[in-house]
Parts: C-alpha cells; structure tokens; sequence
C-alpha cells in the first residue's frame, strides 16, 4: 500500500538516481588514480628490486601471479575439453538472456535451459 503520494516517491528515486550517478563518477575517477599509482609503485618496484613499501599507515607488495589466458577461438574446444575431463566447475556458468531468448525464438532451447519472467522497471529522466 502507498503510504506517500507518487510525486515524492519519484523525486526520492530521481535523487537516489542521481546520487548513484555521482558516487560512479566519483569511484571511476578514483580508480584510474589508484591504477596509475599502483603502476608508479610497480616500475619503482622493477627498478629498484624492492617488492614491498611501508608508509602512509599502510603496507604494499608486489608479486608474480598467475591468471588464466585463452585463445577466443578456442573457447568451444576448451570447454569441451574442461567437461570430458571432469573439470566443467572451473567454467564460470552465465548466460547472455538476450541471446538465450534469441535462441528459443529462432532454434529452441536445449533442454535443461529455459527462460522465466519477472518484472522489471524501466526509469528515466524527463
């Protein structure tokens, strides 16, 4: 049930709205500083041969790592090869409902994928 009336419950979402706007601004600003100090600090730590800085009441370290890489042209191969072997929990399960639901109109789904509804609200600004 309303408790408040319509108008300023779209001023309320029109605020949030724009709020959240701002705070991805201000967080997409602040992450390419944080990229660009951390690549400072990585070249300082390749030509210095240090791996770790202390200061500012904090601690940084660098280290190899490793991640995984694949050839996009391989993606059907690999998966392939990732089920045969038992190993199918190391492919992240997401599927793209536009082009599921593209599916199911043009060739059918295979069974065991389906698509539900629900309801879904549409805003914008006027």
């Amino acid at each position: 049930m309303v408790t408040q009336d319509i108008g300023t419950k779209l001023e309320r979402l029109r605020e949030i709205i724009d709020m959240r706007e701002q705070l991805a601004v201000t967080d997409r600003e602040l992450s390419a500083e944080r990229s660009q100090l951390e690549r400072e600090l990585d070249d300082y730590s390749k030509d210095s041969g240090l791996y770790t800085f202390k200061g500012g009441g904090m601690s940084v370290s660098f280290s190899d790592a490793m991640r995984a890489k694949y050839e996009p042209e391989k993606w059907p191969d690999i998966v392939r090869a990732l089920v045969e072997s038992g190993n199918e929990h190391l492919i992240q399960r997401r599927l793209t409902d536009a082009k599921v639901e593209e599916l199911a109109l043009t060739s059918g789904l295979p069974e065991g994928l389906s698509l539900e509804s629900y309801r879904k609200i549409s805003v914008r600004r006027i």
